[in-house]
């Protein structure tokens, strides 16, 4: 399946579960890499935020995940932001997740959802699309907020909203521990 905004990439509102959703894929340990995306309208806040690695050659490593303001059309400020998370996995392709997430939006803004990846002894690699007019995305090393342009290219990086009653444009963290998830989708 390509990459589909809304489906597999950007804001969405079911989690995806196919895999290789990219026809491409690029090294992403040692990198964070930004999606642009257009927030939904009403009031809705991120539950998870999620990415699909694949060509996966080590025993672990950590990531970490955040959102961004548009500034520009690069990432601006740093909107909500998590430590690093361990995992300890050999070679498994698929869907990652951080669950547990509790991030009010405002509605139809422009924000930049990252993930990224330390480096480790061996290669990992998140699906992409390239050629594709009109979309931005960025990059930088894992310790950095993603400042170098990618043009014309999409990362399966995705962040799941859900409705909220009555809550605005105010960023806040729940006293709730995010979780880190793998999930195999059925085309793996």
């Amino acid at each position: 399946m390509p990459l589909t905004r809304g489906t597999n990439c950007g804001f969405v509102s079911s989690r995806p579960t196919a895999g290789n959703p990219g026809s491409d894929c690029a090294t992403f340990d040692e990198y964070h890499f930004a999606f642009r995306d257009t927030s939904p309208s009403g009031g809705n806040r991120i539950i998870e935020i999620g990415w699909h690695e694949r060509g996966i050659t080590f025993a672990g490593g950590a990531f970490k995940v955040a959102l961004y303001s548009d500034s520009g059309d690069m990432p601006g400020t740093l909107q909500s932001g998590f430590p690093q998370y361990g995992v300890t996995i050999t070679d498994t392709v698929g869907w990652y997740r951080i669950t547990g997430l509790n991030y009010s939006l405002t509605s139809n803004t422009v924000y930049w959802i990252t993930a990224g990846h330390e480096t480790v002894a061996g290669t990992v690699f998140i699906d992409r699309e390239t050629g594709k007019v009109n979309e931005k995305s960025a990059k930088h090393l894992y310790a950095n907020k993603p400042t170098i342009a990618l043009d014309q290219q999409m990362y399966a990086v995705y962040a799941l909203y859900e409705a909220v009653g009555g809550v605005g444009a105010r960023f806040f963290h729940s006293n709730i521990f995010p979780t880190v998830e793998l999930f195999k989708g059925a085309n793996l």
